[in-house]
Order: structure tokens, then C-alpha cells, then sequence
């Protein structure tokens, strides 16, 4: 990937692919007069190709593009000694190696127009902008490309200008004076860069920028201090976040009114800015002004909120209604909330005739009074269903041998193995409790610890 020659230092040349790099050093030792003879060579050398020119020229810099080798130069008293840097593009690759799903390569190639590309260094953004912008050349498109410096490996056809050689003013200029169809913007980093995007976008020249970011969304949030919020949208429709040279996430923009998720009051209804997942169309992100700031809010995290907090309201009407169902029918239920509106009744078998009705009155009048939509299953569905996803399976497991009848309000219950004297746990309607083994083998429960009859589903025994 590079080469880094450093006076009187081992020459280093480091290797790169995704998810990957190492460093070897040479055990040649550039000295002194070697680096002055290596950067003066460099220079006349650049100075009569034709491929190749000086694209930064400063007093103690110099940064030589010389196809398709980028070389950086600097000495002293800017560096404590000579440095040069030579790098080259890893791999140029073409927009059908992404191996992109048909409706996402349509619209990048027909639909988008103000695409932002971001994450961080060397993961595949310039990469994939170069095979982007390759791939719209064929479309007979008047294409430019705005660079510094100039590096892209674009086709022939694309026109590279360098800020290297002129200021953003000259280059807006230019730009809206020829239009365009299409510019890549590689290297957006400052404000006058965001402005520059800003005003080419708003003349309707296709604009696919290049970013540094952390996450998706943080490209958007830089340009948020120095862009309207309200303009965002025109100005960026697309965000691609490439990790590893891969495409990670496609979001897209979109602009609405609405109250925002974590408000409830629809008085707060204001602007809102849509980040959605472009294959999934599913909200990410939501982007609105609050007081003099803007939130970007995740809006996985108010999903998740709002989840637990019906979680929480379902724990407690589930509770309300076992033990409504529960009084009515004199007879231990249990309920499982499936929606805001559908509820599942687990009664014993004996019981469903009863909870039903006749033609179904009893429990059309249940429905009428709750407002609920209510399913009767058999309890012993819920039991087994409920023990799977509660008990250890790797528990080690005992069979009952024997349950004896009630002796003066204590039930006996003789296990099949020689456990005497030893703990062991035992699930009673649901509820986990220890018992000890005694030396007949057998475990006694008081009447009072059950809520009602034991049926032969409610017993499994655990060590």
C-alpha cells in the first residue's frame, strides 16, 4: 500500500487489505545524501513525464502525483529530517464486483443524486466512488471529478480538478458555469467544503461525496452546523457507509411533519427529518430542531424504550386479568398478552364449556366488557410451553414414583430413586421450591403452600 523512506531509518513498507495490515522493514538504511538524491530524482523526473506533475508545491512540501503513485515529500525545518512517502492504490474494482441488489444499483444509477459515501480510512469509500462514477460514465454523462490532489483512477472521459491549484471560489465557478451532470467530491472536511457541496446540489448537479465518519449517520450530522437543517434533504438523499470494501448500510432521507417518537403530545408536531434503511424502509434515525439545537435520536433506542414500557404495562394487566378470570370462573387461569387487543386464556379442560358459554355468549360478553379479543387454549398447552422456556435443561431430572393421598393436609410424594435425606427442587403452579428427601424416598408439601388442586402436568423435579 506504501513505502516510507526516512533519513537514516530502515526503509518500511506497509501491507494492507481489509480487516488487516502489517509493516516490514527493509534492512537498507537510507542515509542522508541517498534521501537528497532520492527526492531531487523524484522531482526531475516529475517535472518531464507526461503523466506525471507537481500537485502540492510549498516551501518544505511537495506532494508529487505521478500515475498511479501518490509521493509525498518533506524536509527539514518542517520535518526533523527527510521523509518521503510513496503510496498507490490498493485494487480498483468495478460497480458490478459489489454484487449490489438490482433495485439498489437502480437507484443509485438513475435515482440518486446527492449520495454521500463515509467511514473511515482505507475501508474501500474513494474505491467504490471511483467504480460509482465509472459505471455513470457510460451513460454518455458529462462527469468531473473535485480532488486534492488528484488520485481517483477514473475513466478518461472525467475531467479532475484539484484545489490544489485553485480556491473553492474559482472552482464553484467553473463548476456552475460548464454544469455538470455528475461531480465526485472526494475529501469533504471543512466548512467551505460543505458549503461548496451545498451550492453545487442546489443548482441540481448530481453530487457523490466522500467523507470521513464513524458511523453512517455522523456524515450528516457534520454538515448539519454549517447546512439548514430544513435543506438537508435537498442536499443529501443517499448516505453509503463501506466497511471493509463492502456496502454496510444504505440510508435515505426524507422530509415530513410529524410529532417526533419520544414526544406524545401531537402539539409538538414539527418538521422531522426521516433516515431510513433503503432495503428495508425502516426508520433509523430521526433528525428535528429542539429549542436551539437539532437531535439526531436513534430511533431503535425509543423503540426499545417504548417496549419495555409496554412490557411493563402488559406484567401488570397480565396479573389483572388471572386474577379477573380467576374469580369468575373459581379456578386457577393464566393469560398471555399477544397485542394491545388479543389476549390468549389458558383454562384446565374441564373449564373451556363453562368460560365459553352456550354459542359462544358467556365469552362474547367478556370481550364486550374488556374490549379485548379473547382465545381459550387448554392450561396444559401453557404449562408445557412455560416449563420449556423457564427450567434448566440441564438439570438432572427425577421421575415421580408415587403421589399418595392427603394425610392430615400433606401431600406425600415418593420419588424413584434413592435420594434420602438430600434437597431437592421442585415446581409447584409455577413457583420454585425446595424440598428435603427423607429416608423413605419421599417429599412432603402442606396444603396451604398450593393455590389449588395439583394436577399431574404441575409436578417436575429437579436436583
Amino acid at each position: 500500500m506504501s513505502v516510507h523512506f526516512v533519513e537514516n531509518q530502515p526503509i518500511v513498507s506497509k501491507l494492507w487489505k481489509p480487516g488487516w495490515w502489517s509493516m516490514e522493514s527493509s534492512k537498507k538504511i537510507m542515509s542522508s545524501s541517498e534521501c537528497k538524491d532520492l527526492m531531487n530524482d523524484l522531482l526531475n523526473e516529475t517535472s518531464t513525464k507526461q503523466d506525471s506533475f507537481i500537485e502540492i508545491d510549498r516551501r518544505y512540501s511537495k506532494v508529487l502525483q505521478t500515475w498511479p503513485y501518490r509521493i509525498v515529500i518533506v524536509h527539514p525545518p518542517l520535518s526533523k529530517r527527510i521523509e518521503i512517502t510513496a503510496v498507490r492504490p490498493v485494487v480498483t474494482r468495478t460497480l458490478d464486483q459489489y454484487e449490489l441488489q438490482e433495485s439498489l444499483k437502480d437507484y443509485l444509477l438513475s435515482e440518486a443524486s446527492g449520495v454521500l459515501i463515509t467511514w473511515s480510512p482505507w475501508e474501500g469509500k474513494s474505491t467504490f466512488a471511483t467504480a460509482y462514477v465509472n459505471e455513470l460514465a457510460k451513460q454518455d454523462l458529462v462527469i468531473k471529478t473535485i480532488e486534492s490532489p488528484r488520485d481517483l483512477q477514473v475513466d478518461e472521459s472525467i475531467s479532475q480538478y484539484s484545489f490544489s491549484h485553485a480556491p473553492h471560489s474559482e472552482i464553484r465557478d467553473i463548476l456552475l458555469l460548464s454544469r455538470p451532470d455528475v461531480s465526485i467530491y472526494d475529501e469533504i472536511r471543512n466548512k467551505d467544503d460543505f458549503l461548496l457541496f451545498k451550492d453545487l446540489r442546489l443548482t441540481w448537479i448530481g453530487l457523490i461525496g466522500v467523507m470521513h465518519a464513524t458511523k453512517a449517520i455522523d456524515g450528516v450530522q457534520r454538515m448539519i452546523w454549517t447546512i439548514e437543517l430544513w435543506l438537508i434533504p435537498q442536499v443529501i438523499d443517499t448516505i453509503m457507509y463501506i466497511k471493509a470494501w463492502e456496502i454496510s448500510d444504505v440510508y435515505t432521507l426524507e422530509q415530513t411533519v410529524k410529532t417526533p417518537l419520544w414526544m406524545n403530545s401531537e402539539d409538538l408536531a414539527r418538521p422531522v427529518i426521516l433516515v431510513k434503511d433503503f432495503l428495508t424502509d425502516e426508520i433509523k434515525y430521526e433528525m428535528y430542531n429542539y429549542g436551539d439545537s437539532v437531535v439526531v435520536m436513534p430511533a431503535e433506542m425509543i423503540q426499545q424504550q417504548e417496549q419495555q414500557k409496554h412490557n411493563a404495562i402488559s406484567h401488570y394487566a397480565k396479573e389483572w386479568l388471572e386474577e379477573y378470570f380467576s374469580h369468575e370462573l373459581r379456578t386457577k387461569v393464566y393469560v398471555k398478552i399477544e397485542t394491545a387487543k388479543r389476549i390468549l386464556v389458558y383454562v384446565a379442560n374441564n373449564i373451556k364449556p363453562k368460560f365459553i358459554g352456550k354459542a359462544w355468549v358467556r365469552i362474547q360478553e367478556y370481550e364486550k366488557e374488556l374490549g379485548l379479543s379473547i382465545w381459550v387454549r387448554e392450561i396444559s398447552e401453557y404449562s408445557w410451553s412455560w416449563w420449556n422456556q423457564t427450567v434448566d435443561q440441564s438439570k438432572q431430572w427425577f421421575q415421580i414414583h408415587e403421589i399418595k393421598k392427603w394425610s392430615k393436609k400433606i401431600l406425600h410424594i415418593q420419588l424413584s430413586k434413592n435420594k434420602a435425606h438430600e434437597e431437592v427442587s421442585c415446581i409447584v403452579w409455577w413457583k420454585m421450591m425446595t424440598f428435603v428427601v427423607n429416608h423413605q424416598w419421599i417429599i412432603q408439601i402442606r396444603r396451604r403452600k398450593l393455590i389449588d388442586i395439583i394436577l399431574w402436568w404441575d409436578f417436575a423435579l429437579v436436583e
